[in-house]
């Protein structure tokens, strides 16, 4: 099994588009909600994430599976 490279960038939308698409990229764009994939030479950008300071705020969501998350207090995606 090949192993893969994955670089993480932290980033604004202003810069989004001048990060050139490089496979294993996973890039954060805090002011736009959205997190960006870049595989199969190509960029894929997700905006449905939802942030919660506990995982028990988390828990206690209703429909948990719908998107991404992250908490704040575990760091978890």
């Amino acid at each position: 099994m090949a192993k893969a490279k994955v670089k993480l960038y932290y980033t604004s939308s202003q810069y989004l588009d001048s990060l050139p698409v490089n496979n294993g990229n996973i890039i954060f764009v805090p002011d736009s909600n959205v997190f960006c994939l870049d595989m199969s030479n190509q960029r894929f950008t997700y905006s449905t994430i939802r942030t919660f300071e506990t995982e028990t705020q988390r828990a206690a969501l209703a429909y948990p599976n719908e998107g991404y998350y992250f908490v704040e207090e575990t760091q978890v995606f």
